[in-house]
């Protein structure tokens, strides 16, 4: 990811695996929002890249301190969101 800023062939992939990551996320939030398992209350492109983001900064909070109950914390914070 440091990269993409320097070479805009790794930009394009991590582009393409974000989107396609970020792709699969909303259909799966849509099918959820219509079976009443995850609540309308957002659009789901936005939920999708909330939970990308959540899940790319728990990568980097894990590395630089691994506190297993702060970082479920926040996943249950994340899946609060889901309603």
């Amino acid at each position: 990811v440091e990269r993409c800023a320097h070479d805009p062939r790794v930009a394009d992939r991590v582009r393409y695996a974000t989107d396609s990551l970020q792709d699969a996320l909303t259909d799966l939030i849509t099918q959820g929002q219509s079976r009443g398992e995850i609540a309308e209350t957002h659009d789901p492109r936005d939920l999708a890249r909330f939970l990308d983001n959540t899940m790319r900064g728990l990568r980097v909070m894990g590395s630089v301190n691994p506190d297993r109950r702060a970082l479920t914390a926040t996943v249950e914070v994340a899946l609060g969101c889901l309603g």
